[in-house]
């Protein structure tokens, strides 16, 4: 059995548009403030964990099968992430309601 340490997730698919217009959004407002533009691509996910460790037949089992499911966002959280002493920290910078 190999085991592999690292982050778990799950794609999100569907209609992307307000989500990808949100993110528009706010890159625009974050480069006029300042702020670097990011340049990898949205990928929409939510994360189950960090530093998740199973074995590899799970690994493709997990990655063969579907989920469907959905549901409706009804705030949005803006947060920024450091990593100090080796941990991940997430500091919520605005939350709003939709």
């Amino acid at each position: 059995m190999r085991r592999t340490s690292r982050t778990s997730f799950v794609s999100a698919a569907g209609d992307m548009k307000e989500l990808k217009n949100l993110y528009e959004s706010l890159e625009a407002a974050l480069w006029q403030a300042g702020f670097a533009r990011d340049t990898r691509q949205l990928t929409p996910h939510i994360t189950l964990g960090r530093d998740v460790v199973y074995d590899a037949s799970l690994d493709d089992e997990l990655k063969a099968h579907q989920f469907h499911s959905s549901f409706t966002v009804s705030h949005a959280a803006l947060f920024e992430s450091a990593r100090i002493r080796g941990r991940m920290v997430y500091n919520m910078l605005h939350k709003a309601a939709f």
